[in-house]
């Protein structure tokens, strides 16, 4: 299956986001670092290059997404952080 979270924070290219870029859920993230599920989703779900997508339902029920976040995105997210 999944092998482990591994942050890579001197990523060549923390500001660009890569097609091949792996990409994690807000609870594989959230593992990782320690944190609740719902502060990840908080923190990244504003930051571009974030992927968002919708789940299929009828018009009238609530919307569901799907959040994942690539590696690059993350990596430039803690190191903002770290400053």
């Amino acid at each position: 299956m999944a092998s482990a979270l591994q942050l890579d924070i001197d990523s060549p290219t923390p500001d660009k986001v890569v097609l091949d870029d792996p990409l994690f859920t807000p609870q594989e993230i959230a593992k990782a670092l320690k944190m609740s599920d719902d502060y990840v989703r908080r923190l990244f779900e504003r930051e571009p290059g974030v992927i968002f997508l919708p789940s299929p339902g009828r018009a009238s029920a609530r919307r569901h997404r799907t959040m994942r976040i690539p590696k690059s995105v993350l990596v430039r997210v803690c190191q903002a952080g770290a400053r």
